[in-house]
């Protein structure tokens, strides 16, 4: 494997617009960091390609017209106390979200994940 190409895989900012009612994923061997423009209410499910130690930011902003918008998260994710915080929901509310991949299991062909998460809510932009 080329460690130039994985550094400069780890380092980039993936975009991504959420324009419909939908569960989505991040793909993890597309990069560490991601951006996503929330338009609907959205979950965001187990992401796809998941390591062990992975590590990265994902950052949830609401749309420029209304905001007002939900965002929910698979049960891979795991929140301090285990409280899932409530998504920012004033028009364009930036929320950021700091992840670490803990493991990873596959039985059977399901995949399992546990995703250490923390939110610093609504930055200002």
């Amino acid at each position: 494997r080329d460690l130039h190409t994985a550094y400069r895989r780890q380092r980039q900012m993936c975009i991504r617009d959420r324009s419909d009612t939908s569960i989505f994923a991040i793909d993890l061997a597309a990069g560490n960091n991601f951006v996503f423009h929330v338009s609907a209410d959205s979950t965001l499910r187990q992401p796809d390609n998941i390591n062990v130690g992975q590590q990265g930011v994902i950052y949830a902003i609401q749309d420029t017209t209304s905001g007002g918008k939900t965002l929910s998260f698979a049960n891979d994710f795991k929140f301090r106390a285990g409280t899932v915080p409530t998504f920012s929901t004033s028009i364009s509310a930036v929320d950021l979200l700091g992840y670490s991949v803990r493991s990873v299991a596959v039985a059977a062909s399901v995949t399992t994940a546990v995703i250490d998460i923390v939110a610093i809510q609504d930055m200002k932009r």
